[in-house]
């Protein structure tokens, strides 16, 4: 066993959710939700344009999140760009 994971095992709990079990990844699955207003379910990522996915991406980025009080990510961030 390494040191890095001896020392991450004493340090943190890691949790992990059973298959077919989406109320335990609720983040996740919001997420999923958010890029299936555009993306169906079913469909290959590879049929995809980039230019469909950058026109997809800052729309979740700017998206309001409850846990970041109804706020987007870019105006929490600690760092500016």
């Amino acid at each position: 066993m390494t040191a890095l994971k001896e020392a991450l095992e004493s340090a943190i709990d890691i949790y992990y959710a059973h298959p077919y079990a989406s109320y335990e990844r609720g983040s996740q699955e919001n997420m999923h939700c958010l890029v299936r207003r555009f993306i169906p379910k079913g469909t290959r990522i590879e049929n995809v344009s980039d230019v469909e996915i950058e026109r997809i991406q800052p729309w979740i980025n700017a998206y309001p999140r409850k846990i970041l009080g109804y706020s987007s990510a870019p105006k929490n961030a600690s760092w500016k760009s």
